[in-house]
């Protein structure tokens, strides 16, 4: 199967799902480590 697929495409799924799993390590971040939510408000003031 990753024959048929581009080194491009690959490389875009991993980044995708990478991005993923720290969005939702973020929101489930716990109180006592840090504020929640931290990275997604940064990159909110990003845009």
């Amino acid at each position: 199967v990753l024959n048929r697929i581009s080194d491009k495409w690959a490389i875009l799924i991993v980044v995708a799902l990478w991005a993923v799993v720290i969005a939702v390590a973020d929101m489930n971040w716990p109180q006592h480590m840090g504020p929640q939510n931290a990275l997604i408000e940064a990159l909110g003031n990003l845009v």
